[in-house]
């Protein structure tokens, strides 16, 4: 799946054994001919009903408030609650990591993530545009599941090739590996 029309979905990435995590833009996010941004209500309600015919079930939300369109949120809010999709706030500023606040609370979410994912189950995330956050989330998810990073990077970039947008972004998702190994190692 490579930006559906009238959606900002990306890519539909496999989880091993079962399941699927769409990455996807910000829901309804347009830029105008003038250059400003704004929420379109149509592509909104078109992204959201695609994700929800795809049997989405959670939606993880990587961007920052402060960057898109006053009422943004809100708006998403409202219409994945009228399509039953349930939402995370895990903030990454953009072109950026995730940070410490942002894992805290990964280490929350991800368990249920995976349950859902091994059960069959499809998750969403979703920054502005969908390739450099959104590939990040997505990557982890991977190499959670088993997959060596740079597997988990070029797994991504079959589908859609700006996903993890840049050095920092690789070099992360490697050094996340490396430490969820050795994690893994000492808790044996």
């Amino acid at each position: 799946m490579s930006m559906i029309d009238g959606t900002a979905l990306r890519a539909s990435i496999d989880y091993p054994g079962g399941g699927a995590c769409i990455m996807s833009g910000f829901p309804g996010l347009e830029i105008g001919v003038e250059g400003s941004a704004y929420i379109s209500p149509e592509q909104l309600g078109e992204t959201m009903a695609a994700l929800a015919e795809r049997g989405v079930a959670r939606m993880v939300i990587l961007a920052e408030e402060d960057e898109l369109p006053a009422g943004a949120f809100a708006d998403v809010q409202w219409v994945a609650q009228s399509r039953g999709v349930a939402l995370e706030f895990l903030s990454i500023p953009d072109f950026s990591t995730p940070g410490t606040a942002f894992m805290t609370r990964w280490r929350d979410l991800s368990p249920a993530l995976h349950s859902l994912l091994a059960q069959g189950g499809t998750f969403a995330c979703a920054c502005q545009y969908g390739a450099g956050r959104s590939g990040v989330l997505t990557a982890m998810i991977l190499i959670e599941a088993g997959l060596p990073a740079l597997a988990a990077i070029a797994r991504l970039r079959q589908d859609f090739p700006e996903a993890v947008e840049n050095s920092a972004q690789e070099d992360w998702l490697i050094a996340y590996a490396e430490e969820l190994t050795t994690r893994q190692a000492a808790a044996r």
